[in-house]
């Protein structure tokens, strides 16, 4: 069986409870509804295309996002100016500039990796499944992880994405921690329209 990441924290959210609480039978009736909104996408786009390297070098992410336009690698939309405000404000925060001078850098990397179902699944027993996602981004420095989740909410509810979205994290973490051999030492969300981290 296969399962993604983003059906795991559904059926997490959905049955208000925490792990081992969800049924793998469930796992038959899940759809995967959570496509992207056109503006999120277009963040992540955004900050995918974003090199690091050249804010390294003194460019701005607003001189780097004209020249992605004008290459026609993104489209400048009504909410261009909005999706270059939240990157200019995540390379504001600490985890931004620590990103600037990571030893490597992954953006938009997906994952396939085997893990026990009981890991996910009240009943799921000793079978092994397939996990599946795409992280955001993670960077590496001092041999150590650090794992970044973009959330694009118009008023997002810090709380409230903390709890529903902490499951989510964790299987992250642990695919990425098993690709890599290294230890996932934070795991944060940023809040785009705030410029938090959580």
């Amino acid at each position: 069986a296969k399962i993604t990441v983003s059906q795991v924290n559904k059926l997490s959210r959905d049955s208000e409870i925490e792990k081992f609480s969800i049924v793998l039978d469930d796992l038959e009736s899940v759809e995967n509804t959570y496509s992207a909104t056109e503006y999120g996408t277009y963040f992540h786009k955004l900050f995918e295309l974003i090199d690091h390297n050249e804010l390294k070098k003194g460019k701005t992410v607003e001189e780097l996002s004209k020249e992605l336009i004008l290459k026609n690698a993104i489209t400048e939309y009504e909410y261009t100016k909005r999706a270059v405000e939240g990157v200019c404000r995540f390379y504001k925060t600490h985890i931004g500039k620590e990103l600037i001078e990571a030893d490597e850098v992954f953006k938009e990397t997906p994952f396939l990796v085997r893990i026990c179902a009981e890991e996910i699944f009240q009943n799921g027993g000793e079978e092994n499944i397939l996990l599946q996602g795409t992280s955001d981004c993670y960077y590496i420095k001092d041999n150590k992880i650090t794992l970044i989740d973009f959330k694009t909410n118009k008023n997002p509810d810090t709380k409230k994405i903390k709890k529903e979205y902490s499951r989510q994290r964790e299987l992250y973490a642990y695919a990425i921690s098993k690709v890599t051999e290294l230890e996932v030492e934070k795991k944060v969300v940023y809040t785009s329209e705030n410029g938090g981290i959580i």
